[in-house]
């Protein structure tokens, strides 16, 4: 799990160091909401915050992180993720700098849920597990020039890729997941 969260940071810092200096670099915050579906069936609400470098005015490169906060399980235990993600947008309309833009998201995250068990029947703890999992996303967002900046919304579909758990024996998978996310992004122009 440490290679791939350390691949990705890689990826993304080959992105944005082997592009031309004239591109624009932004970072921003976002509220999301994370709909797990499958056997988990979870709806969390997360903060996060990203960085993004646009390599030209039609085309930029997102990477993140969000924090969602803990939700209870049909069980009673409670579930809590953090995703990391790295993605893409091209501009279908508008461009970067656009008063408003409409862009499809392509890109991969690595999203890992960690669950606090509750108390079982018999009045001793649990022990706790956790999973991760390796997701391709893909989704469409829109933004808005709001004068300092842009407000932007997005929805992404989140598909598993590959699926890690803390125990062996553990059958906890991480199923598809739908998120929306709406923040503000700030240019920079370094």
């Amino acid at each position: 799990m440490k290679k791939i969260t350390k691949l990705l940071f890689l990826l993304m810092f080959i992105a944005f160091s082997t592009s031309k200096m004239h591109s624009q670099v932004s970072l921003g915050g976002q509220v999301s909401y994370l709909n797990v579906l499958g056997d988990v069936k979870t709806s969390n609400i997360g903060i996060g915050i990203k960085g993004e470098y646009a390599k030209s005015e039609k085309m930029a490169f997102t990477g993140g992180v969000s924090y969602f906060l803990p939700s209870e399980l049909e069980n009673k235990d409670k579930v809590s993720y953090l995703n990391l993600f790295l993605e893409a947008k091209y501009y279908v309309v508008g461009d970067y700098e656009a008063d408003f833009g409409l862009y499809p998201i392509i890109g991969a995250g690595i999203i890992v849920g960690n669950i606090e068990a509750s108390e079982d029947a018999v009045g001793y703890e649990v022990e706790e597990d956790s999973t991760s999992g390796i997701t391709i996303n893909l989704g469409i967002g829109a933004e808005k020039n709001i004068g300092f900046g842009y407000v932007f919304l997005d929805a992404k579909g989140l598909i598993p890729a590959k699926t890690y758990n803390s125990r062996e024996e553990s059958e906890v998978t991480f199923p598809f997941s739908f998120s929306v996310n709406a923040g503000l992004r700030i240019p920079l122009d370094l």
